[in-house]
């Protein structure tokens, strides 16, 4: 797992910093399409994006919208929880189609 997140994650420093100071406080939910199907995933040890901040205001502004919150995973929950995560989003899909 480490070294999967080690290859998802290797960043340069100097442009990683530089996007992070640019999206500093936009708020893309006014532009969210909350009649097509959402799915939010979120992880209740997830320090880069934290629940409280992301998932929850994302659900509250999509009322209709599906959420799924790992315990126990951080922000990389596809690979810390691989098996679930993919049912969760093959689930979501599934449904999308039908």
């Amino acid at each position: 797992m480490i070294h999967q997140a080690l290859k998802a994650f290797h960043l340069n420093r100097t442009n990683y910093i530089q996007a992070a100071r640019t999206i500093k406080g936009i708020n893309y939910l006014p532009s969210l399409n909350t009649s097509t199907p959402i799915h939010i995933i979120a992880s209740s040890h997830d320090k880069v994006t934290p629940y409280m901040y992301n998932a929850h205001f994302t659900k509250m502004w999509a009322r209709r919208a599906g959420l799924t919150v790992f315990n126990g995973a951080g922000h990389l929950s596809n690979i810390q929880k691989a098996e679930q995560f993919n049912g969760v989003v093959k689930t979501f899909i599934e449904g999308v189609k039908a």
